[in-house]
């Protein structure tokens, strides 16, 4: 009886991380050219404009993590 709660948490946790692995898998995997997933991808670089090519120099780099983070400290909670 003392081995049935570990034994059920390591279930548990077992079944969890082999579908959060899956889950993983399929977010990260590259998209299919005529998928939903790259169109909405497509649509959102278009609207940003943003340049996948261009690299990022650290002035730009610095710029940007302070704006993020000045924007996620004004935030209302």
């Amino acid at each position: 009886m003392t081995w049935l709660f570990p034994i059920t948490v390591l279930a548990v946790l077992i079944g969890v991380s082999w579908q959060l692995g899956r889950y993983m898998h399929r977010a990260m995997a590259p998209a299919a050219p005529g998928s939903i997933r790259n169109r909405g991808e497509a649509f959102a670089v278009a609207v940003i404009g943003s340049r996948a090519a261009a690299d990022q120099d650290w002035k730009r780099y610095a710029l940007s993590m302070l704006v993020f983070n000045l924007g996620c400290s004004r935030w209302p909670t």
